[in-house]
């Protein structure tokens, strides 16, 4: 979730295709952050860079590193690029990354039959890949990509939340595995998640403190949403007869405003470690 880029692939055996590409894309930015371009010459190389230079961010989270591949149908063999997209669907099981055929001999693979036959996610030729062709697909792509995200984690970690539950030595185990989280002046630092760990309990506490005065957005419930100038974010439950007051705070570590979909994630994952630690007594 803590992206610092968005992976893109781009696979293609002619050296004058991929060079362009990555003089279009170069700048584009996506939620504030830069793409990062990958690319392969064959299907063989694609497989090889997705196995082991492009896994996923977290190994036990099955969201894969790569948002969006660009993918040509020719290259070793006509159908190279096809073989390509059915075995990053069955073989690798990567539902999430955004894959967009396109090519140079639309006669070879006609798009009707493609779409039809192949889990992708648009088709269009080189001879369409303008530079806003490719900017507005790239963002669409990401955006897409990111919803699939949320949707994948949201139930692995609830169901990790539940799992966990039970008592309070239980609970302490997963909560030093997420972002760190603050329950009535105690504050679990994590870097499981890559993104904080370097306040110390004082730090910590004044920067909830500072962020709670912030009208911030309302959640909901009483919960809210702040994010300062400095990227320090804050989502705060607000405690009840069946959740404990709780604070979920990263400090300086978001590079962009998270859009709903992420928003809505980090605020399920609070409220329910809330309901989990008020159960845990």
């Amino acid at each position: 979730m803590f992206n610092t880029n968005w992976s893109i692939l781009l696979v293609d055996d002619e050296p004058d295709v991929l060079q362009l590409s990555r003089l279009v894309m170069q700048d584009f930015t996506v939620y504030g952050l830069p793409v990062e371009l990958h690319t392969a010459a064959s299907k063989a190389e694609a497989i090889e860079l997705m196995e082991t230079k492009l896994v996923p961010f977290l190994p036990t989270i099955p969201p894969p590193r790569v948002a969006v591949a660009f993918i040509d149908v020719v290259m070793e063999s006509d159908t190279a690029g096809l073989e390509l997209c059915e075995y990053i669907r069955d073989t690798m099981g990567n539902k999430v990354v955004q894959l967009f055929i396109r090519t140079g001999q639309p006669g070879v693979a006609p798009e009707r039959d493609v779409i039809d036959r192949y889990d992708i996610n648009g088709y269009f030729t080189k001879a369409e890949a303008t530079e806003d062709k490719l900017y507005s697909l790239v963002k669409s792509g990401v955006r897409q990509y990111l919803s699939y995200m949320v949707a994948t984690m949201t139930p692995l970690i609830l169901s990790r939340m539940t799992a966990a539950a039970g008592t309070r030595d239980s609970m302490q185990k997963f909560l030093q595995m997420t972002p760190m989280m603050q329950r009535d002046g105690h504050y679990v630092f994590i870097d499981g998640l890559g993104v904080a760990g370097s306040l110390n309990v004082t730090e910590a506490s004044a920067l909830v403190e500072r962020l709670d005065r912030i009208v911030g957005q309302s959640l909901g419930n009483g919960d809210k949403f702040v994010m300062d100038n400095d990227q320090n974010m804050l989502i705060k439950i607000a405690g009840n007869h069946t959740k404990s007051e709780l604070a979920y705070v990263v400090a300086g570590d978001w590079k962009y405003l998270p859009p709903d979909t992420v928003k809505t994630f980090l605020h399920a994952v609070a409220s329910t470690g809330a309901a989990l630690w008020k159960q845990a007594g």
